[in-house]
């Protein structure tokens, strides 16, 4: 079976995750993509896969064979508390471009009991148009959302509004008032927020999750960040001038205290032990209560194919 005749029956595969009623959506608003547009588009990625699945099962199986439990990112800020004995396996997955590989890992974990969280790039090809400060959202976004979801994971929020707003001048309130409506009306329980690393941001020197006031250091609170577009205009974003909590965003994925953290950005697996950025306790009563494990993968360098 060839690439794009894999792709197609891996997404029609998932319909059975699809309520009936985004379904009948189909001739609504919503931006349709054809099969050959979502094959090439894919397939652009395939020269990027470093790992394959069995990889995937070597990396968490010390811990799933050792008592750790897989929850979501959401469950786990939810927990009342955390107990000594308590041993958890946090695995985020930032989509970034790679959609259909993500919907193809969310299948294998829901069949093996695994839980995680999927992180939906706003500003990737398959979350649709985004012009005069407004998205035009895709069928694929909608009917993704909602299969991660009903597959038993959690979806959040890939964050860059800071980037998005200094390439298009777009009002970040505006923007993020939008699309938590737009989630929310799917039935899409969103709460968390995971920063992308855009590489205009790196440039600045300053990070997506620093919109947030909840995530913005004193000395970055109320910092202008101003960019200057092709045409000679400039604009500005000012830190810590949102608030997770005015938009029901209950936790920024960098604040959770990890004990060990498996990440492969770049492509390179690597291992951290207690990573240190913007942490909270959550139901952590002190850092060395309990285990906790993060997983950050992209779908990007993972090959799934059969």
């Amino acid at each position: 079976m060839n690439s794009s005749r894999k792709i197609e029956t891996a997404l029609a595969g998932l319909s059975n995750f699809i309520s009936k009623e985004i379904r009948s959506w189909r001739k609504s608003s919503f931006l349709q993509y054809s099969q050959i547009y979502i094959d090439n588009k894919t397939a652009l990625f395939e020269k990027k896969r470093k790992f394959n699945l069995s990889e995937y099962e070597t990396l968490l199986e010390p811990y799933l064979s050792n008592g750790y439990r897989a929850i979501s990112h959401l469950a786990y800020t939810r927990l009342p508390s955390i107990a000594n004995e308590d041993k958890i396996v946090l695995m985020r997955h930032d989509v970034d471009h790679d959609i259909v590989t993500a919907l193809k890992l969310a299948e294998w974990e829901r069949r093996n009991g695994i839980c995680t969280t999927y992180c939906l790039l706003h500003t990737a090809w398959y979350y649709g148009e985004f012009r005069n400060g407004r998205y035009r959202h895709s069928q694929l976004l909608a009917d993704s959302a909602l299969a991660l979801q009903e597959m038993g994971h959690e979806v959040s929020w890939h964050n860059n509004l800071i980037a998005l707003a200094l390439r298009s001048g777009a009002d970040p309130v505006e923007v993020l008032t939008d699309e938590m409506a737009f989630f929310r009306g799917l039935g899409v329980d969103l709460c968390g927020s995971s920063a992308h690393g855009d590489i205009l941001c790196r440039e600045l020197g300053i990070s997506n999750h620093q919109i947030f006031a909840e995530c913005s250091s004193k000395e970055n609170f109320n910092r202008e960040i101003t960019n200057t577009l092709d045409d000679g205009k400039a604009v500005s974003v000012r830190l810590g001038s949102v608030s997770m909590r005015d938009f029901g965003l209950t936790y920024e994925a960098y604040d959770i205290a990890l004990d060990t953290y498996h990440y492969d950005v770049g492509g390179h697996m690597r291992t951290k032990k207690k990573p240190t950025r913007y942490r909270h306790p959550f139901g952590r009563p002190t850092r060395t209560t309990g285990s906790v494990v993060g997983f950050l993968t992209h779908p990007v360098w993972w090959d799934l194919s059969e």
